[in-house]
């Protein structure tokens, strides 16, 4: 299998340069020493229009994409305290990962316009009984219940027990990520 290489902020800027300029995909790809398809997959993943795309949003959902998780432990599951704890968090991330959060139908989130208020990120919801529309939130709580199976007391799970699953989760190699782990993924497209 050959290795992928993740299109850097450069080369992200320079095709939306291009674009901006009218250029073919092929030429774009010479430019760049790249393959067509993967100009094509980069600016067909961004936009529904080739003249739209924009290297800093392709970058922030790159970002996204890395897999790299956060778990938050709260004292109880009230909409108040989740709020709470989750706006605490989402103020330490990086700009570009702020956008927004889907939640399913809990109850927990039933203050989420005070959230948005809070922290500026947009909350979406999936629709009822329709996990496919969550599928990597879906993935990581099946992860997670590697470490807390379901029916876990948390209110008997310590910090430090969280922080250390939450270290193993993003230290995982994952074969979505070439085998990479989520912080490896992560760094390199923060710091590229």
């Amino acid at each position: 299998m050959k290795n992928y290489q993740r299109l850097s902020l450069e080369e992200r800027e320079e095709i939306s340069r291009m674009l901006a300029q009218k250029c073919s995909f092929q030429k774009i790809a010479k430019s760049l020493n790249r393959n067509v398809s993967t100009i094509s997959r980069e600016v067909g993943a961004g936009s529904s229009n080739k003249y739209t795309y924009r290297a800093s949003k392709a970058r922030r959902r790159a970002v996204r994409n890395s897999r790299k998780r956060k778990l938050i432990p709260v004292k109880s599951k009230s909409a108040e305290e989740v709020v709470r704890a989750f706006a605490k968090e989402v103020k330490k991330l990086p700009q570009q990962m702020k956008l927004s959060m889907t939640y399913d139908q809990g109850g927990e989130m039933a203050e989420h316009k005070l959230f948005t208020n809070i922290t500026g990120v947009k909350v979406y919801f999936a629709h009822p009984r329709s996990p496919w529309e969550r599928g990597t939130n879906e993935n990581t709580n099946g992860l997670i219940r590697q470490f807390f199976p379901k029916g876990t007391d948390f209110t008997k799970v310590s910090r430090a027990e969280v922080k250390k699953a939450q270290r193993l989760l993003n230290g995982r190699p994952r074969k979505t990520l070439n085998w990479q782990t989520p912080y490896e993924v992560f760094n390199q497209l923060i710091n590229s």
